[in-house]
């Protein structure tokens, strides 16, 4: 049977017009792609360490304000540099607040032979453990943790259950740089008056690891 159809209104689509991209064309639109994310990308990681940034400060200011609650109430002076803690015996053991001030009790159990339990930190009454205690640019340290077997990594947070340390205990300026100067002595602030420092402005109470040698 004969189609009915005149030759001349029948259609031929090109290969050229079949509705998609050309090879050339995807790779100039991945071009584009390309350099549009070259130059996003530096600014978006910029805003996110911004954002870091504005997290730990908001933490430390917090942090800040429940020592000062601290120094209230305690005669003017600034927390030792340990405490006492009641072991699974019964017994007291002396633990140091260098880098538990606050927070959490430690994720792994046996680091509590070493770090303070949460209720006994100094700053437990005042800013109760939460996520004010975790640094959002805190990537431990490279040193043993309390128990020994393990370093402090992946975070301090996790370890400890405090990302800050307390300037109690031979905080001193890194090699190349850092503090400028040594901060407090060796002993740090630990017990001592609030006025003892000439110039508030420029002594760390509370700072991140990487401010010591081995951070």
């Amino acid at each position: 049977m004969m189609s009915t159809t005149p030759r001349s209104q029948k259609c031929v689509s090109s290969p050229l017009h079949a509705g998609g991209f050309t090879l050339i064309e995807l790779l100039v639109v991945i071009a584009i792609i390309a350099i549009l994310a070259s130059l996003l990308l530096p600014s978006i990681a910029r805003s996110k360490q911004q954002a870091y940034k504005a997290t730990c400060v908001s933490n430390l200011r917090q942090l800040g304000i429940g020592l000062k609650l601290y120094v209230d109430d305690y005669a003017g002076h600034f927390p030792l540099m340990s405490v006492m803690d009641v072991q699974a015996d019964g017994s007291e053991k002396s633990k140091g607040v260098l880098n538990a001030l606050g927070g959490f009790d430690p994720e792994h159990q046996p680091c509590l032979l070493n770090y303070p339990k949460a209720t006994v930190r100094p700053l437990y009454p005042y800013v109760r453990p939460s996520m004010v205690y975790a640094c959002p640019v805190d990537r431990g340290l490279n040193v043993k943790a309390g128990c020994g077997s393990h370093p402090v990594k992946p975070t301090s947070f996790e370890v400890v259950g405090c990302s800050y340390q307390y300037n109690a205990g031979g905080l001193c300026f890194p090699p190349g740089g850092g503090t400028r100067r040594h901060q407090a002595g060796a002993s740090g602030l630990s017990g001592k008056a609030e006025s003892w420092a000439p110039d508030p402005a420029r002594n760390i109470l509370i700072h991140e690891p990487p401010a010591r040698p081995f951070g």
